[in-house]
């Protein structure tokens, strides 16, 4: 006959202990394939972003103006007016789509007279009532001029990775100024304050109260102080986009 006897306080202390080591080394094993998938999930989210900017676009003759205000719609509209805020999702349709939306922060290029892009302006010299006044290719010709001008400083640009792109400096390391520069913050701050945006992306706010418009380069990789994701959309890229949607309206 067996003799039947339950575990001891310490067998079970010990089986407790070697289950929770293989479920911590178990969860380390999958979490760098949660956080790519992450990743993934929120710059399949950025393409869709841009997808809506450049519908807006392709709609109004002109880029939408921030949201400074935090209640969805582009904001101060006027020209020349605040370059980085909140994105404005209700404008561009986005407002049922989540948290993760409100949580961007959204740079437009808004330089002086013609080419602030969030301005529907006749620039190719067309007259009222001509059929190409105030038209996407007049959007397209202020994207033209931008395209290899000097940097503007007190407009939206792009510092460093790092790596190929220098150092992460918005002084000393300005590589350009881009059409649209988009950031989401990581899940957490990286360095323990209650901002969860890093590096100089923690310097911008959605309020319109940023003063340096600099945004971290989107080729700088995620480490033990940065885990925010950066895209952003050159002049040239924006307007091989508006073509691309033009041609294919025409077709």
């Amino acid at each position: 006959m067996l003799l039947e006897r339950g575990y001891s306080l310490v067998e079970m202390s010990l089986a407790l202990v070697v289950i929770g080591l293989l479920a911590s080394a178990g969860w380390m094993a999958l979490k760098p394939s949660v956080e790519l998938t992450e990743q993934l999930k929120q710059q399949q989210f950025l393409n869709n972003v841009q997808e809506k900017i450049v519908l807006f676009a392709q709609n109004n003759t002109r880029l939408p103006c921030p949201d400074v205000t935090g209640d969805g719609w582009e904001d101060g509209c006027s020209a020349n007016d605040d370059n980085v805020g909140a994105l404005p999702t209700a404008t561009l349709g986005l407002n049922e789509q989540g948290a993760f939306f409100r949580s961007l922060l959204y740079g437009v290029y808004r330089g002086s007279g013609s080419l602030d892009l969030t301005q529907l302006a006749e620039r190719t010299g067309d007259n009222p009532g001509d059929a190409g006044y105030q038209t996407i290719t007049d959007l397209i010709f202020a994207l033209d001029q931008l395209t290899g001008a000097s940097i503007e400083t007190g407009q939206i640009y792009v510092t460093g990775d790092g790596i190929d792109t220098g150092v992460i400096n918005c002084t000393s390391n300005r590589v350009t100024n881009v059409a649209i520069a988009l950031a989401a913050p990581g899940g957490r701050s990286m360095n323990g304050d209650s901002n969860l945006f890093d590096s100089v992306n923690a310097s911008l706010n959605q309020d319109g109260t940023s003063t340096t418009p600099c945004f971290a380069s989107p080729t700088q990789m995620k480490n033990a102080s940065y885990d925010d994701q950066v895209t952003v959309i050159s002049f040239n890229e924006l307007k091989g986009k508006l073509v691309n949607v033009n041609n294919s309206m025409a077709n």
